[in-house]
């Protein structure tokens, strides 16, 4: 059965709890189970007795009290409409994870190294709706990201990176299909930088922060990565495989930059009530990177067995998740793009 990823024919759920708790940094930062960065308010704020903390939802603050240092920085977009897509709908939030536990990796000197090497990082498992990535940032760098926001959903990007203020980037709503570019404000500092980049979706409602629907194609950083989402047409078929009658799965994708580190990644997914989350289930390494203008898996099929990391059968629906990125010498620049469809691997 072929099936939209976004679509109600999940069946298998799957639980996921977040980090423990780890040395913070100075201001403490944690992401909420609803996706929300918090921070402590600082002494002489005017926050509200009894309440420690400050929200920040698309740039705007709102609950415990705070200044509002949680500010949209300025900086320069491009916002392009290109011909709609199929809906990739229905995602919400279904963990929480510590925002200081991954500001407390990104100190560690191996980090930027492990950037560089190993390209974006991703956790293990998270929500589409949630989507953390560490990754390099500079200053003036163009940013992209292609996404659809549903109606009522307020969307926004994320950057944070230690000893600074965010920014905080609010995206266009509607049901359209967006290709956002922008350059970043040079706040973010003239060195790169490990980052943590969150994209995230809420209800525009009363009330307390619910998560929306937001569907994304494909983030990325730096000028490689921007023009369109450098990295596109991620297409991951046929809709079924089955592991007795040993069949497989081709996956394919366009390269519109020359990136001389790139991996495919198999995630198994499960839609988990309208959350749609995700786990890696199996790395395939792409050796020599991509080139500008070619296709990868057209000539020379790519193909995936049906198995997981430890080589046994990863049952259920499944997405294609692709990275590609620069090393050091060459500026760091990043991009990741997702498959529309999913394979579901059967007995």
């Amino acid at each position: 059965m072929k099936c939209n990823r976004f679509s109600s024919c999940f069946l298998m759920l799957i639980a996921m709890t977040g980090g423990k708790a780890a040395a913070q940094t100075a201001d403490n930062p944690k992401v909420t189970s609803t996706c929300q960065v918090e921070r402590p308010a600082r002494q002489g704020s005017g926050s509200t007795p009894g309440s420690g903390f400050t929200f920040s939802i698309g740039g705007f603050p709102i609950g415990g009290g705070g200044n509002g240092d949680h500010h949209s920085s300025s900086y320069d977009s491009d916002s392009e409409h290109p011909v709609s897509r199929e809906s990739r709908g229905n995602v919400g939030l279904g963990l929480s994870f510590n925002l200081g536990e991954l500001f407390q990796r990104l100190r560690k000197p191996e980090i930027p190294q492990q950037l560089l090497e190993d390209g974006p990082q991703f956790e293990r498992a998270f929500s589409m709706a949630c989507i953390p990535v560490r990754g390099f940032v500079r200053g003036g760098w163009p940013l992209v990201i292609d996404y659809q926001a549903e109606p009522g959903t307020i969307a926004s990007v994320e950057i944070h990176v230690e000893g600074r203020e965010p920014v905080v980037i609010p995206l266009g709503g509607g049901s359209g299909h967006n290709l956002l570019k922008l350059r970043l404000p040079d706040r973010l500092g003239d060195q790169l930088s490990p980052a943590l980049f969150l994209v995230r979706g809420v209800k525009d409602q009363p009330g307390g922060p619910v998560l929306g629907r937001i569907n994304v194609f494909g983030l990325g950083a730096g000028p490689r990565a921007v023009g369109s989402v450098a990295i596109d047409q991620v297409e991951f078929k046929p809709g079924t495989m089955s592991i007795r009658k040993n069949e497989t799965a081709r996956f394919s994708f366009f390269s519109h930059a020359d990136f001389n580190r790139a991996a495919a990644e198999v995630l198994r997914v499960v839609n988990r009530d309208g959350d749609l989350q995700v786990q890696l289930a199996r790395s395939i390494p792409l050796s020599g990177g991509v080139a500008a203008g070619t296709w990868v898996g057209r000539q020379e099929p790519r193909i995936w067995d049906g198995t997981d990391v430890n080589l046994q059968p990863s049952l259920g629906q499944h997405m294609m998740q692709v990275r590609a990125w620069l090393s050091a010498q060459d500026g760091g620049d990043w991009v990741t793009a997702w498959s529309a469809w999913t394979v579901e691997v059967v007995r």
